[in-house]
């Protein structure tokens, strides 16, 4: 059997932004942000969703610009999805976060399929603090739209309308529930579309559970996927995926970590 051992020094960490908004009215802001990241480092290691980028330079990240108030907002770029809005309550690893549950797919950084930094993605959030005489902290439910995008690794073909939603509960107390949903669309018998494994529509489904104090973190995510994730062969493959992050404070600036992701197809 043919053995393939590879070695690769590089760092994934740096990140370079700006952000900056113009109050419009009383009660509404124009904002933009970009974010870029880039490798300090001359050799490279390619970092989730950045397959086949110019790693001399900078590689976007986020693009996104819109309108911002206290009870909603409208956004229209390169954003973090709704879907990660919950399934992201555990991607605080420094490299493998989100791969367990969909957020990064397909070696991509879930642009396309709209479940980690989606691409050309229309948002709206709204907040309510209707929920207060229950001790919950403001309610925010995200909605998304995404349409035409390019289908990862199935060259020539492209996802139809796309659609995403989470909403976040948290009480007084610092403990929360989440829940996402997203769906594009697929022509899944188009006979390329098939050869890649896809066999219906790409649905990511998540749950979340967070709770946090002063000195320590905590949260689990569980995800239900289908036709978003691939094999080291780049075929598509159903499956469930988890991810546990914890830390806790042991001493004034020592932290210990710890916790793990996994998918089974």
């Amino acid at each position: 059997q043919d053995e393939l051992t590879e070695f690769n020094l590089g760092d994934g960490a740096s990140r370079i932004g700006l952000r900056g908004e113009l109050q419009i009215s009383e009660k509404w802001w124009l904002f933009g942000r970009a974010e870029a990241g880039f490798d300090v480092l001359d050799t490279f290691t390619p970092k989730a969703g950045e397959e086949g980028a110019d790693y001399s330079g900078l590689n976007k990240r986020l693009l996104v610009g819109g309108f911002d108030s206290k009870n909603a907002s409208a956004t229209f770029g390169k954003n973090w999805s709704a879907y990660y809005k919950i399934a992201g309550m555990a991607d605080r690893f420094s490299i493998f976060g989100g791969s367990g549950v969909g957020v990064y797919n397909a070696n991509t950084d879930g642009g396309a399929t709209g479940t980690g930094r989606a691409d050309e993605v229309f948002q709206a959030r709204i907040y309510t603090n209707s929920l207060k005489a229950l001790s919950i902290k403001p309610f925010n439910l995200n909605v998304q739209y995404q349409d035409e995008q390019p289908i990862p690794h199935v060259s020539g073909k492209r996802y139809g309308s796309a659609y995403g939603a989470s909403a976040w509960l948290e009480s007084l107390g610092d403990r929360g529930i989440g829940l996402a949903f997203q769906r594009s669309n697929i022509d899944f018998e188009d006979p390329l579309i098939k050869a890649a494994g896809i066999d219906g529509d790409a649905l990511a489904g998540a749950m979340a559970f967070r709770m946090y104090g002063e000195k320590w973190y905590a949260a689990l995510v569980v995800a239900q996927l289908e036709n978003v994730m691939t094999t080291d062969q780049l075929k598509y493959i159903n499956g469930r995926g988890g991810e546990l992050y914890i830390q806790w404070q042991v001493k004034d600036k020592w932290w210990v970590i710890g916790g793990g992701n996994w998918f089974t197809p």
